[in-house]
């Protein structure tokens, strides 16, 4: 996907906090064989309890899915 110009956000289910990734982030500390697929992480808002979720967007306008 990264190959393909993909983009990602995430999104808390509780607080609506939204964020841009930062992919190099990821590779970094992950690796590039890391798969988000059907992963959450903790809501990075103080306070909140929520879980986080990624959304991908293709290189298309108005294409994404949920991962």
């Amino acid at each position: 996907m990264l190959d393909r110009g993909w983009s990602f956000t995430i999104t808390c289910g509780a607080c609506r906090l939204e964020m841009r990734v930062d992919t190099d982030k990821i590779i970094k500390a992950k690796g590039r064989d890391w798969s988000p697929w059907g992963k959450s992480a903790a809501c990075r808002r103080i306070g909140c309890l929520g879980r986080m979720r990624l959304r991908a967007y293709a290189p298309g306008p108005n294409e994404f899915i949920g991962i």
